[in-house]
């Protein structure tokens, strides 16, 4: 079994970093080979190439990019955690939502060390348009 970890590694969240090693291992106890998101290899691109195709800046089709090919791990993997924070990022909601779209079990840590498992249709219907209410 593999399971895709993503979220947030950054100052907004420096508990990720602690949270990502407490759930790495507790899968690995578990039998799990763990493909955490920051080690997903930076796709080899000409430069300029796609920026002119796309008319878009090379940053943005660097992301583009990793993106793509987080979501081509994820595609290999039979399940999906996702820390703290990941809500709050593009590729977070990207990688949740390729997920959903593929079946993939998706766990999320509360906060308080819980996988409470997400990927049910009732669970979340509705939920991007519910992010954005007062």
């Amino acid at each position: 079994m593999r399971v895709f970890m993503c979220g947030p590694i950054n100052e907004d969240y420096p508990q990720n970093v602690q949270r990502e090693q407490i759930f790495k291992k507790w899968f690995e106890e578990r039998g799990y080979e763990v493909v955490l998101e920051q080690d997903i290899p930076t796709p080899d691109l000409e430069e300029n190439t796609l920026s002119k195709e796309l008319n878009i800046d090379d940053v943005h089709v660097n992301w583009l990019a990793m993106t793509t090919r987080k979501q081509i791990e994820l595609a290999k993997c039979d399940e999906l955690f996702l820390l703290c924070g990941w809500e709050k990022t593009a590729t977070g909601v990207i990688i949740y939502a390729t997920a959903l779209k593929l079946g993939i079990t998706t766990y999320m840590d509360s906060g308080k060390g819980l996988l409470r498992i997400v990927n049910k249709p009732d669970d979340t219907r509705d939920w991007l348009e519910k992010q954005f209410e007062d």
